[in-house]
C-alpha cells in the first residue's frame, strides 16, 4: 500500500490504446533516462 500513500509514486491503468505493450516498451526507458537528467536539461526538454 505505500505506493498508494501520499510520498508514494502512485498507480496508473492505461487502457483502451492499441499496442500499449509496445508503447510502455519504448517509452519506460526514455523516461527514466529524462529523471536522470539534471534539472536544468529536464527543465528544457519538458518546456
Amino acid at each position: 500500500m505505500e505506493a498508494l500513500g501520499a510520498n508514494g509514486p502512485g498507480l496508473l491503468a492505461v487502457t483502451g490504446i492499441p499496442n500499449v505493450s509496445n508503447l510502455r516498451s519504448y517509452l519506460l526507458p526514455l523516461a527514466r533516462k529524462l529523471s536522470l537528467l539534471d534539472r536544468q536539461t529536464r527543465n528544457r526538454i519538458l518546456k
